[in-house]
């Protein structure tokens, strides 16, 4: 007769880890899931309900002046300034938010202008974003000097500084500046374009590289 002990554990034992499907709860909201590269995060108590809530803010109409910099906004908008995270327009800060009835005002930054193009007001509250129905506003850019004028190098590698206003306040992907060198013919036509590749800019330059030209 063969008798045998049965141990209840053993130290060569590998329990592999619980995947969440084995971890699922009944819940009767949305459930927020969310990955940091390939780790699944755990919400706070587990609790990972989401709930859609209607935005309540709305702005209909905006006005901007260039000269001054101010920025009106009105609409059904936030009541206090608390309630307010951030105002920007054209990637400029806009900042003394004030309130008076349904309009808000604020100024936005002399360093960091306005960048021309189309743009819309981007103010986000303690609830998001509020939603933007008005039309966008077309703001203008324009340059004033350029330089060098002359003795620009047709094998290219000159840096041109373009003086202006409204330019990008920092350097984007689809950024491009291209201008033509006269050279003093009645016929401009034959005006060779050149290619020239951003390398810095500010709301009042831009600096670039020019490419070989003919």
């Amino acid at each position: 007769m063969v008798s045998e002990t049965i141990h209840d554990f053993g130290t060569n034992l590998m329990y592999e880890p619980i995947p969440f499907e084995f971890l699922k709860t009944h819940v009767t909201k949305p459930q927020v899931a969310m990955t940091v590269g390939d780790l699944p995060v755990v919400c706070t108590n587990l609790d990972c309900d989401y709930e859609y809530i209607e935005a309540e803010y709305d702005m209909t109409s905006f006005s901007f002046n260039d000269g001054t910099g101010e920025l009106s906004m009105s609409g059904t908008l936030p009541e206090s300034t608390d309630d307010i995270v951030s105002i920007t327009f054209g990637n400029s800060p806009c900042t003394g938010a004030s309130i008076s009835g349904s309009t808000i005002t604020c100024s936005t930054s002399e360093e960091l202008t306005v960048e021309a193009g189309e743009h819309k007001p981007i103010l986000k509250t303690e609830m998001g974003d509020v939603e933007v129905t008005a039309d966008a506003e077309i703001i203008g850019g324009s340059f004033s000097e350029i330089s060098p004028l002359v003795d620009v190098n047709p094998l290219g590698n000159d840096l041109v500084t373009i003086t202006g206003t409204n330019f990008p306040n920092e350097l984007t992907d689809d950024m491009s500046v291209e201008f033509s060198i006269q050279d003093g013919q009645e016929d401009t036509s034959a005006d060779p374009s050149v290619t020239c590749s951003p390398v810095s800019s500010t709301a009042t330059s831009i600096v670039c590289r020019t490419s070989p030209f003919n």
